[in-house]
């Protein structure tokens, strides 16, 4: 995903607060596959920071290399690592 593009496309249309109320006041169903989950998301470090949607609150962090569980036992990390 390229976060920065999805939101400033997102905000061309001006769909951010129609997600918004759509998927908080309103509760509709969503399913959000990668950049779908990064934009519902408060912030994503991708791309330099990008401010998102703020439906979900929290920040989309980039898990870093190697990834290790407390035991230092390396964990399997998703394709793009974000």
């Amino acid at each position: 995903g390229a976060i920065r593009d999805c939101m400033a496309e997102i905000r061309r249309l001006r769909c951010d607060e129609l997600l918004q109320v759509a998927l908080t006041e309103q509760h509709k169903p969503v399913l959000a596959i990668c950049v779908g989950m990064q934009a519902l998301m408060s912030h994503s470090e991708e791309n330099g920071g990008v401010d998102c949607l703020n439906v979900i609150p929290g920040t989309v962090r980039h898990f870093g290399h190697p990834l290790q569980d407390a035991d230092g036992q390396r964990l399997k990390v998703p394709h793009m690592g974000w």
